[in-house]
């Protein structure tokens, strides 16, 4: 008898158990195509965004953005102090505009 309830307790047990695996698995599974829908959403806008900052740039320049940021690597490669100094300067501005009250 007690051979019995212990294995129909220990059976519903195993039902129960599988019954919440399963509801747990179809949880994940909405929660994964919810994420990857949000990422590709914001995929999208990212490029969006990139794509009408790039044209903005090339608006107010009469250059592509690609190269502006080409020649803003050739300077910082051919100057690294200045610009070093220059970052340290904005940094510091920066900081006290952010602490101030």
């Amino acid at each position: 008898m007690a051979y019995d309830t212990m294995e129909s307790t220990t059976g519903a047990a195993v039902a129960r158990t599988h019954q919440i695996m399963d509801v747990a698995q179809d949880a994940a599974d909405r929660a994964g195509a919810y994420v990857q829908r949000q990422v590709a959403h914001i995929s999208d806008r990212a490029r969006d965004l990139a794509r009408a900052v790039g044209e903005s740039m090339e608006g107010y320049t009469g250059r592509p953005a690609g190269v502006l940021v080409s020649d803003v690597r050739e300077y910082v490669r051919a100057h690294p102090l200045q610009m070093l100094g220059a970052m340290v300067g904005v940094g510091y501005i920066i900081g006290k505009l952010m602490t101030r009250d």
